[in-house]
């Protein structure tokens, strides 16, 4: 997971080049602020969002944020991501992200990890992983 400083001064972790690969094969087309290109996040600052993976340049894909899967996910799949903390009796514990397909009602959990972030990504995995499913059975 990388990580990328927007104009805003925040820090938003970016989906590494394998996931960034996944969700442009199950449709994700929306502009974006960085790319990948030939496998390389590039530096050059960005100054307006563009739609990478519309592009037909060999090589060239959009390098989304975590958030902005989820964002996309919720809205063009019908797919939740939901990043929880185990607490019992006080304790906390580990991170844990829930996928739910509003379709049905499937739900699914990631592993637990240590972090929102870390949570967030494998729940974004888990639902990537079920729509590659989805779409290697029709």
């Amino acid at each position: 997971m990388l990580m990328r400083r927007m104009k805003m001064k925040s820090i938003l972790p970016i989906a590494d080049i394998d996931l960034a690969n996944k969700v442009r094969e199950i449709g994700f087309h929306e502009p974006v602020f960085a790319k990948y290109s030939n496998g390389v996040l590039c530096d050059e600052e960005c100054s307006a969002f563009e739609d990478y993976n519309g592009l037909k340049e060999p090589g060239l894909v959009s390098a989304p944020s975590l958030q902005e899967i989820q964002a996309w996910l919720s809205r063009r799949k019908r797919m939740d991501v939901l990043v929880y903390r185990d607490v019992f009796f006080g304790e906390v514990g580990d991170y844990y992200a829930v996928v739910i397909r509003r379709k049905d009602g499937l739900t699914r959990e990631s592993k637990r990890v240590v972090s929102s972030n870390l949570a967030l990504e494998a729940g974004i995995r888990t639902a990537v992983s079920l729509l590659c499913k989805k779409r290697k059975r029709k």
